[in-house]
């Protein structure tokens, strides 16, 4: 029997991670890192945002989906 934390988990481990990759309709595509940017009043992701790795192949670093949805700005960033 499929508990609901089951269930959760396996959406976890197998539907997020498709939202974590460099294809054209994902987070870490250029679009939508370019749009993130730009909303965050800036020009390139990883200048604004802690990033564990610069290299979008290896999901910047972050471990998880929710690494990457609570990921922070840098120190020296400023919203204007």
């Amino acid at each position: 029997m499929n508990t609901m934390p089951q269930k959760f988990k396996v959406i976890l481990q197998i539907e997020i991670p498709k939202l974590l990759n460099t294809s054209d309709k994902s987070w870490l595509s250029n679009t939508a890192l370019n749009e993130m940017a730009k909303e965050a009043k800036g020009d390139n992701f990883l200048d604004l945002f802690n990033c564990r790795s610069n290299d979008v192949k290896q999901k910047l670093g972050f471990r998880s989906w929710d690494d990457f949805f609570t990921r922070t700005f840098k120190e020296d960033w400023t919203y204007i």
